[in-house]
């Protein structure tokens, strides 16, 4: 069993949230996902203590059945990605 058959909605994509700071890559990640036809919900964070106060609420809501994909920049503003990662 994967945990995609654990979803609720088996038919609706993961979101993806992007902790990115560069508005250049924030743009080019959301054409890529245009160009590739994804359906993914795109939600974009600026700073790891803003994606860290998202990942959280999200990990709290009923909807955190439906998966989520984190794509995560190393060097962050507030909080870096690596001091993200090693957040309880």
């Amino acid at each position: 069993m994967t945990g995609f058959e654990t979803l609720k909605d088996e038919n609706r994509p993961p979101r993806v949230i992007l902790i990115e700071d560069d508005d250049v890559d924030v743009e080019a990640i959301k054409r890529a996902f245009k160009r590739a036809g994804l359906k993914n919900r795109l939600v974009v964070c600026r700073d790891g203590a803003d994606g860290m106060k998202t990942l959280r609420g999200m990990a709290t809501r009923e909807d955190k059945e439906e998966g989520m994909i984190v794509l995560l920049d190393i060097n962050l503003p507030k909080m870096g990605g690596l001091e993200l990662l090693r957040s309880p």
